[in-house]
């Protein structure tokens, strides 16, 4: 026969491991990261610069809320991006960060830069149709100068914005 105070110790640490269980599950990093500020600014002030392996290519920013927060987030440091080829016709890769995601309908085509499922940045070097939140657009962008920047399997890029003076 076990001894009560030994019953009550047991159920005292019981409790304890639920309890503790429950505070893990409601830490659990599966719980939604709060949404993306939007910061106040224009994009059309703004230009992303993207380097890489195969030379630096800029391009125009949308006037998307995720081009605003993508703004916000390069602006004090750039952001270091693995894409990988997807499709023959893309590259895609996670951005570390969460943006606002506002998909429509698109026809992308060379040079098109988009966020997928509000956390991926997907790079153009063909055409697709799909649903996407615009981000960029290379500037005179071809489908064979973005296969002579982006290459042939894995590439690391650098993402930065550069404030336009006028």
């Amino acid at each position: 026969m076990i001894p009560k105070t030994y019953l009550a110790i047991a159920a005292v640490a019981a409790i304890a491991l639920i309890a503790g269980g429950i505070i893990i599950l409601m830490n659990n990093s599966d719980n939604p990261s709060p949404d993306p500020v939007v910061p106040d600014v224009d994009p059309d002030e703004y230009i992303l610069r993207i380097s890489g392996p195969n030379g630096t290519v800029y391009a125009d920013l949308a006037q998307t809320d995720a081009a605003k927060e993508l703004i916000g987030a390069l602006e004090d440091s750039p952001l270091s991006v693995k894409l990988q080829d997807y499709g023959g016709f893309e590259k895609v890769g996670d951005l570390g960060i969460k943006l606002t995601r506002s998909d429509v309908s698109t026809v992308t085509g060379p040079g098109d830069i988009v966020l997928y499922n509000g956390k991926s940045i997907v790079m153009f070097y063909g055409s697709n149709s799909w649903q996407y939140t615009s981000l960029a657009k290379v500037k005179d962008a071809s489908a064979d100068s973005m296969k002579e920047f982006l290459g042939s399997g894995d590439i690391t890029l650098e993402l930065s914005v550069e404030k336009i003076v006028n």
